[in-house]
């Protein structure tokens, strides 16, 4: 079920605003939806009660399951 700031676009936190609105900026009508795995320590949502920061790669997915890397932050 799709959820966060766009009815077409299902994410999960961890995810950089900015991303989020590169994607809608975008208009792509064949990105689902964004992932972060492994909740990065520094990531959105993962940055409370600490100072640390861990790189971390953003993927973009499609409906048919194709998956590509969106960005990458630190």
């Amino acid at each position: 079920m799709p959820h966060g700031p766009h009815p077409r676009l299902c994410r999960r936190r961890a995810c950089a605003p900015a991303d989020i609105k590169r994607l809608v900026k975008s208009g792509s009508r064949a990105i689902r939806g964004l992932a972060v795995p492994g909740m990065p320590a520094g990531s959105p949502g993962m940055d409370v009660g600490h100072d640390q920061k861990q790189p971390y790669k953003v993927y973009a997915f499609a409906a048919d399951g194709r998956r590509g890397l969106f960005a990458s932050h630190g």
